[in-house]
């Protein structure tokens, strides 16, 4: 299969909040639902108890400058649009470890478009402007979108002020601009 035919599946697990299993819960599922080649990715800081089927590679740093006490946090998932992320090509399908998967994940690989973001749900506890998209569960080119990894590590605190009405963080990671 050709670099540009390659498809990789995508996951990030840091810290304790969710052990390996939900890392070996995820593959087996895709495992059921995804036809055909793939090659299941966890970028991590610790890759014990995850099963051997699972390239286990470290989380990419994000290069921020941050105050004392500030965290990353879910920020860490814009390193997936790294210019080189481990040498990865092809198209990235990324997953949140705990997503559940019922049916057929081969449509997320054949459908058009650069960047595909599935649409959020309605939240009770949020208010004013909806958000596009929900991170949990993206396709991309690998590669492809380091401009919107760029913008936000030189519009941070921008993003970060404007992450309760969701404007300015949603606009950069669903188009790579503020406006």
């Amino acid at each position: 299969m050709s670099d540009k035919g390659q498809r990789h599946i995508l996951c990030m697990k840091w810290g304790t909040k969710y052990g390996p299993e939900y890392v070996n819960r995820l593959y087996g599922m895709v495992r059921r639902h995804l036809h055909g080649d793939f090659n299941f990715v966890c970028l991590t800081d610790d890759a014990s108890g995850i099963r051997p089927e699972v390239q286990c590679l470290p989380i990419p740093p994000l290069n921020l400058q941050l105050k004392p006490g500030q965290r990353d946090g879910a920020w860490k998932k814009l390193t997936t649009f790294e210019a080189d992320l481990h040498g990865l090509r092809g198209t990235a399908l990324f997953l949140d470890l705990d997503v559940v998967i019922v049916g057929s994940l081969d449509d997320f690989f054949t459908q058009p478009g650069e960047f595909l973001i599935i649409k959020d749900y309605p939240r009770f506890w949020r208010f004013g402007e909806r958000i596009v998209g929900n991170s949990s569960v993206y396709r991309f080119t690998l590669g492809a979108h380091a401009d919107a990894l760029a913008y936000f590590r030189g519009h941070m605190e921008e993003a970060q002020r404007n992450t309760a009405t969701s404007r300015t963080s949603s606009r950069i990671f669903c188009t790579g601009r503020a406006s």
